[in-house]
């Protein structure tokens, strides 16, 4: 197999399960396929990743890997005649290295990896589960299409893990689905770093990572920022998206244009988790400004306000009912509208008012991740799922 591993791998694992993760792009960019593979392997399995590297800013993304967990990448492939090409050396590659390895469960974690997981399934008789992170758009194209059929034949035969409730429900009324889980996306209780909030610090930093789009990260914050204290700051890290080359620079211009470049800083794409939180955590408000109108429900699938919490930050979210509702227990999560910079900028001059009450907010936060807001809390049901022998061998065993 001609691609690129951080790792070498081992001979043929015996006294051990194993599980594949398949995805036709890099795992780094995937927090949740990140937390899966890390859970797996500390309950004792040996854990693959295949993929493929990603581009632009979002390369620097590192998953790191150990003993028992190895990681093998591809050459990313730009779009085009070339790209199917290697998507078909991508999909015999995987499909051999299963025959080879002969994990206990394959598990397909993007829309391009449903083909793979059907002919598994299908051909050579694989436990398959499919975790779906975004639902897939609707396209012209052949090659999606063949994805999506490949989807609407798996899903119905095999479980599917959902990180949101609504997404889960459309897609049980429109295609089937085997058995669905639900797990949100939130780190894992080793990442929780929460470190204590300081009521009597001066200066209030603002955080943001992940993606920067339009979309989830809009410009009204600065505008926010030029009508709050001077003591107001904004830090960001992310990559940009294909969709959105040249953003990151539009919005940096658009912070000098208003006056307040020196008051918005940003740290570039951070390679690893720990490194993130690390950062994330000497801040004290994380933002999760998802526009009203987007693409689908996002309350639960999105990691960012589970990683603000688990770093000891306040939230400032989108204050739709959605947002509300599932955050209503949690007081570190304060709400605006993220189209409006005077909504923003008055919540949270207004929850900066009381510090102590605050840090408070903050420290049950964090709280709240460790009890059950983590990702082995989450992933439980799964791998209860795995692990549960089928009824004909439970009834052979009694």
């Amino acid at each position: 197999m001609v691609g690129i591993p951080d790792n070498s791998y081992k001979a043929r694992p015996s006294e051990k399960e194993a599980v594949a993760f398949v995805q036709y792009t890099s795992p780094a960019v995937y927090p949740p396929i990140m937390n899966a593979a890390q859970t797996f392997h500390t309950r004792g399995y040996v854990v693959y990743l295949w993929g493929i590297q990603a581009f632009g800013d979002a390369q620097g993304m590192k998953m790191p890997t150990k003993e028992g967990l190895y990681l093998w990448l591809m050459r990313g492939c730009r779009p085009g005649v070339w790209q199917k090409v290697h998507y078909l050396r991508f999909v015999l590659n995987c499909v051999v290295y299963s025959l080879w390895y002969r994990p206990k469960v394959v598990y397909c974690s993007d829309l391009w990896s449903y083909p793979i997981g059907w002919i598994l399934y299908r051909l050579f008789g694989f436990k398959v589960i499919a975790h779906e992170h975004d639902t897939p758009a609707a396209s012209g194209r052949a090659a999606t299409g063949i994805c999506i059929a490949a989807r609407c034949r798996l899903f119905p035969r095999v479980p599917v893990v959902f990180p949101q409730v609504q997404r889960a429900e459309k897609v049980s009324r429109d295609i089937g689905v085997g058995k669905r889980y639900i797990v949100w996306n939130c780190p894992r209780r080793d990442e929780i770093c929460g470190r204590g909030s300081n009521p009597a610090k001066s200066e209030i930093t603002l955080w943001y990572h992940g993606s920067v789009v339009p979309s989830q990260f809009p410009k009204t914050i600065v505008d926010a920022i030029v009508l709050l204290p001077r003591n107001y700051r904004l830090k960001f890290a992310g990559y940009e998206t294909i969709g959105n080359l040249g953003y990151i620079g539009d919005f940096l211009d658009y912070a000098k244009a208003q006056g307040v470049a020196q008051r918005v800083e940003y740290l570039g794409t951070i390679p690893t988790r720990t490194e993130l939180f690390e950062r994330a955590s000497e801040c004290d408000i994380g933002l999760a400004l998802f526009d009203r109108e987007f693409r689908e429900p996002m309350v639960g699938a999105s990691n960012k306000p589970f990683d603000y919490l688990a770093c000891g930050l306040g939230v400032l979210a989108n204050g739709t009912e959605e947002w509300r509702s599932f955050f209503q227990e949690v007081p570190s999560v304060i709400h605006c509208d993220p189209s409006d910079a005077k909504s923003m900028a008055g919540v949270l001059v207004e929850i900066q008012s009381d510090p102590n009450r605050l840090a408070l907010a903050r420290e049950l936060g964090t709280k709240r991740m460790l009890s059950d807001w983590n990702y082995e809390s989450q992933f439980e049901k799964v791998l209860t799922e795995i692990e549960t022998p089928p009824k004909s061998q439970r009834l052979h065993l009694r």
